[in-house]
Formats: C-alpha cells, structure tokens, sequence
C-alpha cells in the first residue's frame, strides 16, 4: 500500500500497489500531487538518493518542494526544521492494529483502501465505495467484513 496525505486538512489517500519500485511510486506521485507541492517523506530510495552525501531529493528534478527525515537517525529531520512523517505514520499504524485486530485477509486490503480513501464521506456514500470495491475485487462473501469496517475504521 502507498499512502499520500494532505497535512494541514489531514485528507489522504492510500492506495494498493503491487509494487514498491520507483517509476510506479513517482507515477503515482505524479497522478495525485501537485506540482510545486511540498512532499514530506522518509528517506526511500525511490524519493531520496542515499549514495551521496549529503542525501539528495529525486522529487525536486520534478519541481517538487521536498523535505524528508532519516529515520534511521531521527524522527524529526535535522535538515529541515518541522520535516516528520508523523501524520502518514500515525495512518499506517491504526490501519495495520486494526487489520490485525480483526485478522482481516490480505486479499481485502484494496478494498479497505478504497474506504480509507473516502473516510471524509458520509456514511452512505462511504459503504457505495466498499462496496463496489468489495465487488470489483471479486469476493462474494464480504457481509462481515462491511460490518467490520463500517464500526471500526
């Protein structure tokens, strides 16, 4: 899963990947952040050239503002002043306790991104999405775990 997140509205998105290679995390950085945006993130090797030092952005040859921090170092970067991954990680932590909470398959998590993705939906419009989801993944049975989700995400 990929996760991009609007900080100071807290809006975000996660979505399914495949995989973590760069050309498909820049696509997709690409499809859903604006040019000119600020990009807060870790230290990836597909956002941050770790063979030189110090570290260079890739995402500023995009004209991307882009702070990141070093976890393996720090949790708040020492070369950008208020440069931290709290909000996204924060994300990632509630949705992984959760899944493993309710030992939610693997196979259901494009569909719980897809409700991620329209948690600031009403209710109703919120469970057309899992739904669909739900369906476009093929799964016939998925009463539970709508109920899941809808009582505890």
């Amino acid at each position: 899963m990929f996760g991009l997140c609007q900080r100071k509205v807290k809006k975000f998105i996660i979505i399914p990947v495949t995989s973590h290679e760069e050309t498909n995390l820049l696509r997709l950085i690409f499809k859903f952040v604006k040019i000119g945006s600020i990009i807060y993130s870790d230290c990836f090797s597909c956002y941050v050239n770790n063979n030189v030092f110090p570290k260079k952005s890739k995402l500023a040859n995009y004209d991307y503002i882009h702070k990141y921090v070093n976890h393996k170092t720090e949790f708040v970067s020492s070369l950008f002043s208020t440069t931290h991954t709290n909000t996204i990680e924060n994300l990632w932590k509630q949705i992984k306790q959760e899944i493993r909470r309710q030992k939610i398959s693997r196979h259901y998590l494009p569909a719980i991104a897809r409700f991620y993705i329209s948690k600031n939906k009403s209710k109703e419009e919120q469970m057309k999405i899992l739904i669909k989801g739900l369906q476009r993944n093929d799964l016939k049975e998925f009463e539970e775990l709508v109920k899941i989700i809808q009582n505890k995400f």
